[in-house]
């Protein structure tokens, strides 16, 4: 459990079920992403022809649940366990975060998400893709990485991490 998993947990919202609509949920899911995408089902009749935008290599999955929320749709949660997440420094999330492509793509779809629910008038939603300050802080703790691992892009992604647009 890093720093950050424990910041998505503490989000999570309270009791065994809980909906996500609208600007409220929204907000709340691009505040922390604390959704772990291994652990989704999806009903197939209510997606998208094409769910997954193929110009990202880490975010499609943010895409499509704004996109559902965006539209007016919902995501049920369910704190049912139903498996064990694991983690090591080989997987894709771990080598593009290493690389910043995780940082660089979560802050452009955290504006395009930004765009979007300003010209719905969704405020909160707006206010948390401008604020994402959990991207900011996984882009931080990846800068910080960099030093111990070496790398390049360093500039941008500092970029990326203080820019307040």
């Amino acid at each position: 459990m890093t720093l950050v998993d424990r910041l998505k947990h503490r989000r999570w919202p309270a009791g065994q079920r809980h909906e996500l609509r609208g600007d409220a949920g929204l907000a709340r899911l691009v505040h922390t992403f604390f959704v772990y995408t291994p652990a989704m089902s999806y009903r197939p009749a209510l997606l998208p022809a094409d769910p997954f935008a193929e110009r990202w290599r880490q975010v499609m999955d943010v895409e499509l649940y704004a996109t559902l929320l965006l539209d007016g749709g919902t995501i049920l949660l369910d704190r049912t366990p139903s498996y064990r997440y694991r983690r090591h420094d080989g997987t894709t999330t771990s080598l593009n975060a290493r690389a910043f492509t995780r940082l660089r793509e979560e802050t452009e779809m955290a504006r395009e998400i930004g765009r979007r629910a300003h010209e719905l008038g969704w405020r909160r939603t707006a206010f948390a893709a401008r604020l994402r300050w959990s991207i900011r802080l996984n882009g931080a703790v990846a800068l910080l990485g960099s030093f111990r691992h070496g790398g390049t892009g360093r500039t941008a992604a500092l970029r990326d991490v203080l820019d307040p647009r």
